[in-house]
């Protein structure tokens, strides 16, 4: 991947983080199930610790797993099944090198503190390899399942988001919340993650206030009507503002570039997340808009995350001409080397 010079001090000593974003270079990583599953709604899992072991040794960047508590037959897929917390902890025991992530914890739907004490356990295990990916969650069938409320998980997320980073990285918190509970300094989180923090990646694709006109002409699950596009197109159009009060880095992360709002050109969410102060983008092989990638970085600001091939569609994943257009882009930026 294509990175800036060097790693946000508090990231410099996270191996997982460190083997995803290398500065200078493209890097490769898998979505798991590390299978093809094309007539059925989910993977065996047959041999997937040899493949997991296989992905490691070629000296991939990542294997990142998904946040799928129901199987929901109007959604029709159930990622890798197992639940991506535990499934960390397992392939913690079958691979040395690999970063392990997350794409991504649906936060809203889980106790924060829990998925504090469960990131950082699993972190420990991998020795400073996990990468934590979180997510509001894409299907609104599961909240009633878990007595959470759809249309307040933005404001659930933020809150939980903020009781993860006290609990992880301070020593006898002192925290309040909203919708959770409160921490007063007299309790200790342990095991703390290797390194100063755990690393921070938001996963899927969110809409900025200053865009009501995506919301308002985006029908409910559609993204291709002629309102849409040309909401995006005006959106585009204008000038942002770039947000100087961030002081953490943020990486978004969105394999598919797909929300119930419909999918939006890769322009739109670049300008979104440079609004919103985000550092970096991590794209899918298998965006159709990948000719946009060197301008990402002139005009929006944004680094440019690794791909994240699925080693589902087959042996023939890296013969992709989508991915030939990231090696030349690679070689064009940062030499022969592929990382």
């Amino acid at each position: 991947m294509a990175t800036s010079s060097t790693h946000p001090p508090e990231l410099a000593q996270h191996a997982g983080y460190a083997r995803v974003f290398q500065p200078g270079h493209l890097t490769f990583g898998f979505i798991a199930p590390l299978e093809s599953y094309p007539n059925t709604v989910g993977p065996t899992l047959a041999d997937h610790a040899d493949m997991a072991r296989k992905v490691d040794e070629a000296g991939f960047s990542a294997i990142w797993l998904r946040d799928v508590p129901f199987y929901d037959p109007n959604f029709g897929d159930v990622g890798q099944i197992l639940d991506p917390l535990a499934y960390a902890g397992f392939l913690a025991a079958v691979t040395r090198r690999v970063a392990i992530g997350t794409a991504g914890i649906v936060l809203p739907l889980r106790d924060p503190l829990i998925v504090a004490k469960q990131a950082a356990t699993v972190d420990q295990l991998l020795g400073g390899r996990f990468l934590m990916g979180l997510a509001t969650g894409d299907r609104p069938v599961e909240y009633p399942a878990f007595g959470m409320d759809f249309d307040n998980r933005a404001e659930r997320f933020r809150d939980a988001l903020g009781i993860i980073r006290a609990a992880t990285e301070q020593h006898w918190p002192v925290h309040a919340s909203r919708y959770y509970g409160e921490l007063t300094g007299g309790l200790e989180l342990v095991p703390k993650p290797v390194a100063a923090r755990l690393p921070t990646l938001v996963i899927g694709a969110g809409c900025s206030p200053r865009f009501p006109a995506l919301q308002a002409a985006t029908p409910s699950g559609g993204g291709s009507d002629r309102r849409t596009r040309r909401a995006h197109a005006a959106a585009v159009s204008q000038p942002y503002p770039r947000r100087k009060h961030m002081n953490r880095s943020l990486h978004h992360m969105d394999f598919i570039f797909q929300t119930k709002l419909g999918t939006y050109p890769l322009a739109v969410q670049c300008e979104m997340l440079a609004e919103l102060g985000y550092q970096g983008l991590t794209v899918s092989a298998w965006s159709k808009e990948l000719k946009l990638l060197p301008q990402v970085k002139s005009q929006w600001g944004l680094d440019v995350g690794g791909d994240l091939p699925d080693l589902s569609s087959g042996p023939g994943v890296l013969r992709h001409p989508h991915l030939r257009v990231h090696r030349r882009l690679h070689q064009h930026r940062a030499g022969p080397a592929l990382r």
